[in-house]
């Protein structure tokens, strides 16, 4: 089954079409697009056992093809023998990160691996909505960096109440940066963007596995 969708566009070069699907990757203004939707959306597509493909020419627009296998009754078990990738996420992750546009996609990406996702649009919504839950939350996705309260700062309030409560942070900065020293500890984990929305998922699962600070 193929599902096409055309815009009337600037159109593509293919230097460009050969990064589209890159995380991060945009040809937008900075502040104006992270290069996370098209990432997010090839990963839905793959995870169903299809592809997504483009065709686009300068001046002329593009063409995004979703390709979907059929699925008759019977094959549910035969395509999970060939090992294409399904929602596994049984865990809730609330999700604060300082750019609403990455916020928004990383919330897309781990709700289309099956995680229960909750916003929280700034770091101070952090111990309130845990405490709604009820300490029902099993990991937080922060940025190391933000306004009011960092990255740091929320996992020490969270665990001062809810000690099981995981915390994976996400930042540019490579895992020797010296502003990373007194993140990272047990219970946490760091993902470094760009990065892809399976990476993402990957890194929540492992990080979900890790032992609880003390």
């Amino acid at each position: 089954m193929a599902l096409a969708v055309r815009d009337s566009g600037v159109g593509m070069t293919k230097e460009t079409q050969n990064h589209i699907f890159e995380p991060f990757f945009t040809t937008k203004d900075p502040g104006k697009g992270t290069g996370l939707g098209l990432a997010v959306a090839q990963s839905i597509v793959e995870q169903s056992g299809g592809s997504l493909e483009v065709q686009s020419e300068p001046g002329h627009g593009s063409t995004f093809t979703v390709y979907l296998p059929w699925i008759k009754d019977g094959q549910v078990d035969a395509i999970k023998r060939r090992g294409l990738p399904v929602a596994r996420g049984v865990a809730t992750v609330l999700v604060t990160v300082d750019s609403s546009d990455v916020r928004k996609l990383a919330i897309a990406a781990l709700m289309s691996y099956g995680y229960s996702v909750i916003e929280a649009e700034t770091p101070d919504q952090v111990l309130p909505l845990c405490n709604r839950e009820r300490g029902q939350v099993d990991l937080i996705l922060a940025d190391v960096v933000m306004p009011k309260l960092s990255g740091k700062e929320i996992a020490n309030l969270v665990r001062g109440r809810w000690p099981h409560i995981k915390v994976l942070f996400m930042s540019g900065y490579g895992e020797g940066h010296p502003l990373l020293e007194d993140v990272l500890d047990a219970g946490s984990g760091y993902i470094q963007k760009p990065f892809s929305p399976s990476q993402l998922a990957a890194k929540v699962q492992e990080t979900l596995s890790t032992k609880s600070a003390s």
